[in-house]
């Protein structure tokens, strides 16, 4: 999820880097050393030298922000101390190392906290009383979460089991003449259609393996329902999705972008990842060059959360008022614009915070400071805070879809709709097997 500053790169944010492979400990320093365990293998949590209490986080992907935040928290608390268990294995996909997680929540041998990008993770456990419900949390100490945020975090059940550090909103931007009633930029008939007819000298975007990737995550997100487990791939909204993203991915450009590519019409849809106001200057200012603009209807546009932080059920009293303590501490002001600069912030006064900061906008070698406007931090606010609709990372699922779509794809051995059928039925039983 890295460079969105040119043209041909901005669309796409959606790489996980993992850092580590051993447990460890952070220590009030910069450096990370080993943590003890006792003969049974299990993290000694009791209390540390200095007496503080020990919380163990445990994460596939301690990099260096989270580092930061967990070696100032050592530094400033008093009371409690942060240990960390890598559940990171070079050798072994992600859903392996989450399945390493999952068996010691089984075992016993759970850490007091776990962080992990993927939303199917907690969906999973969702219902197996793992994590601890902190709604009440949240509202006793007077935490404004934006509403969106809490929207996408709460369960079917009203029960909250994670907030993220951050998040970021994946949409599409087009000229408004291109999309006056929105539609043409999320509904997947509407851009088949618009796809088929575009002028000879127009390119439908600049980055076709974003289009292509983005549409495909966009696919398996709208069919699927992790709260309630339910899948829709035999659905005739998905086998219309299913034939543009199969013109998307037999398609390839030769041209050359240049700065006026959006603002002269001569490509089409921007895939943009908004993570914090530079972003949206970039666009506003140098993709479209204040032309007027539309985007995906914030309730068919997605949030992508950054590292959702979970307490562990069966931790003692006092170790879980540490461990909220300590997410309390994660999400405070301090680390708006420094921790996570890609990503926005969870909180009414991060959030704004953000939206008033200065940055640093470069032309060629030289830069300037800049800021949002007043319309557009109202206009990008409202947006935001609109969307709530989750993108899922479950690597099984992706895995379904690309299996069975290649020979659609590839061969057209089925139809769209054949294709949609067989893929539901692995989904569901994919998800029944997960919900039990």
């Amino acid at each position: 999820m890295k460079s969105k500053r040119k043209i041909l790169s901005l669309a796409v944010l959606l790489s996980v880097t993992l850092f580590g492979c051993s447990e460890t400990t952070v220590k009030n320093s910069e450096s990370v050393e080993s943590v003890k365990s006792d003969e049974n293998n299990q993290d000694i949590s009791e209390s540390s030298e200095n007496n503080k209490i020990q919380i163990t986080i445990g994460s596939i992907e301690f990099n260096g922000d989270l580092i930061n935040i967990i070696n100032s928290f050592n530094k400033s608390n008093s009371q409690y101390e942060i240990i960390t268990k890598d559940y990171h294995d070079g050798d072994s996909t992600v859903t392996d190392m989450q399945n390493n997680i999952k068996i010691d929540l089984v075992s016993g041998k759970a850490p007091d906290i776990i962080i992990c990008d993927d939303s199917s993770f907690y969906y999973t456990l969702s219902s197996k009383d793992v994590f601890m419900d902190i709604s009440d949390y949240i509202s006793e100490n007077n935490m404004e979460i934006l509403p969106n945020i809490i929207d996408v975090c709460t369960e079917n059940n009203g029960n909250i089991y994670r907030l993220p550090l951050g998040f970021n909103v994946l949409c599409g931007i087009c000229k408004e003449e291109y999309g006056t009633d929105h539609t043409e930029i999320y509904n997947y008939k509407k851009m088949q259609n618009v796809f088929e007819n575009l002028d000879n000298d127009v390119v439908f975007s600049t980055d076709m393996k974003a289009a292509v990737y983005r549409t495909k995550e966009s696919i398996i997100t709208d069919f699927i329902d992790l709260k309630s487990f339910k899948s829709s791939f035999d659905s005739p909204e998905f086998a219309d999705a299913l034939e543009f993203y199969k013109q998307l991915q037999n398609t390839d450009y030769d041209f050359t972008a240049d700065d006026t590519i959006y603002v002269n019409g001569k490509a089409h849809i921007l895939y943009a990842t908004l993570g914090n106001t530079r972003d949206i200057y970039h666009i506003k200012n140098h993709n479209f060059k204040d032309t007027d603009i539309v985007m995906t209807p914030p309730e068919n546009a997605k949030i992508s959360l950054d590292r959702s932080v979970s307490i562990i059920n069966s931790s003692s009293e006092d170790v879980k008022q540490g461990a909220f303590e300590f997410l309390k501490y994660a999400l405070s002001d301090e680390f708006v614009n420094t921790v996570t600069p890609i990503y926005f912030p969870v909180t009414k006064s991060g959030f704004e915070i953000s939206l008033e900061s200065e940055f640093d906008v470069f032309y060629e070698k030289e830069s300037e400071k800049a800021k949002l406007s007043e319309e557009e931090k109202t206009t990008i606010s409202d947006y935001i805070q609109k969307v709530n609709h989750e993108t899922t990372y479950d690597t099984t699922i992706k895995d379904i879809f690309t299996e069975e779509t290649k020979a659609y794809l590839d061969n057209n051995l089925y139809s769209a709709e054949e294709c949609g059928d067989i893929i539901n039925q692995r989904v569901q039983l994919y998800l029944d097997e997960q919900k039990n």
